[in-house]
């Protein structure tokens, strides 16, 4: 099961991939009816198409569901159709996003009562992972450890700069090793540090990234949901119940009454069988434009430009033009992109703010840009 293509595939695994919202970091290329998992930031397919396509030969696509709202159902069945890797993937939409905790339960609820022994795969849907043969040769083996014990499964990414924008797992002992894999005991989940404590870390060496992927048993994942989140458990089932039974109006009502709750916060950090291998694959979540400087093409310049793009001593940027010519002269570590109707240029170290300029145009109601 180590290699792509290669032996049988976990009887009983199923993929659940995590396309819902916005993506305001990548604003003013993402907007509500076209999130940033929908874009082809760094590659000619998308994201999500990306993330179904790296489990291909693995995990069928009849036991793959892509979790996304119900505002952008349409155009996510209508991006995988397209781009063919999602052919035959299942869309399970959400009346509304309520966070992690609800769209995991959701999506559990519905693989558990299809197949009492289904293990499933958490992926986000706008994280790049390569090379796929890792990614499913990790997986398979957090399938085995899912299985065998009931263990919750994360996977840390070893860091190899001190992040600030990424959570972080503190490793505690070697408990088990599957596929040539070692797993490890989780002693806990970090927040976001500041540089300081993120550089302490890298040097400590017993903490990697939080990759915000995860493998286990459906069922098991719904009991640690129940211990944690009762009123989730509650409103879960009677959501599936709700779906099942075709009534949209009780789904949306239901659904709306959990609490926003990440799974990390809601049940991660409480749970007390929580295991991580270590990640044997080159990860980046594409938070930010930053990201684009590091998985896309650059030239000798640092340069990653994309669309009509002219730029005449400038270095390290980040140009995206996806209509107008976009002229850059001089400048340096600058992040510049042109859409139709709006322009954005920010400083690369701020990459991670350009949340702010979205949550100020909420503010002044100028909804056309969102």
């Amino acid at each position: 099961m180590g290699a792509k293509g290669e032996g049988p595939m976990p009887e009983h695994l199923y993929a659940a991939i995590l396309a819902g919202g916005g993506g305001t970091r990548f604003w003013p290329l993402s907007r509500r009816a076209r999130p940033k998992q929908l874009l082809r930031v760094v590659g000619k397919r998308t994201l999500l198409e990306e993330t179904c396509a790296r489990l291909a030969g693995f995990v069928p696509p009849g036991r793959v569901l892509v979790v996304t709202g119900a505002d952008q159902a349409a155009s996510t069945r209508e991006a995988l159709v397209g781009g063919g890797s999602g052919a035959g993937v299942e869309v399970l939409a959400e009346p509304e996003g309520r966070d992690t905790a609800a769209a995991i339960g959701f999506a559990a609820e519905v693989l558990r009562r299809r197949d009492r022994e289904a293990v499933m795969a958490v992926l986000p849907a706008d994280h790049v992972v390569r090379p796929a043969e890792q990614l499913q040769a990790a997986l398979a083996a957090a399938c085995d450890v899912a299985e065998r014990t009931g263990a919750l499964i994360t996977f840390g990414i070893p860091p190899d700069r001190p992040a600030t924008g990424y959570g972080y797992i503190h490793r505690g002992k070697k408990i088990d090793e599957a596929g040539g894999f070692d797993v490890y005991r989780v002693r806990r989940f970090v927040e976001k540090p500041d540089l300081a404590t993120a550089e302490a870390y890298l040097e400590g060496g017993e903490h990697d990234w939080n990759s915000g992927m995860f493998v286990w048993r459906a069922a098991r994942i719904l009991e640690e949901i129940k211990k944690h989140l009762p009123a989730h458990a509650k409103a879960i089932a009677e959501s599936v119940d709700a779906l099942e039974a075709g009534d949209a109006a009780k789904l949306a009502k239901v659904y709306a009454s959990m609490k926003k709750v990440s799974i990390d916060f809601g049940v991660m950090e409480k749970a007390k069988e929580v295991a991580a291998i270590r990640a044997p694959f080159a990860w980046d979540d594409v938070g930010a434009w930053g990201a684009v400087a590091r998985l896309a093409e650059t030239d000798a310049d640092g340069l990653a430009a994309s669309g009509d793009v002219i730029a005449i001593d400038t270095r390290d940027c980040v140009i995206h033009s996806a209509g107008p010519l976009v002229t850059a002269l001089g400048v340096r570590d600058l992040v510049i992109v042109a859409t139709e109707d709006a322009v954005l240029v920010c400083d690369r170290s701020r990459d991670e703010d350009v949340r702010r300029v979205v949550e100020r145009l909420r503010e002044e109601g100028r909804e056309e840009l969102l």
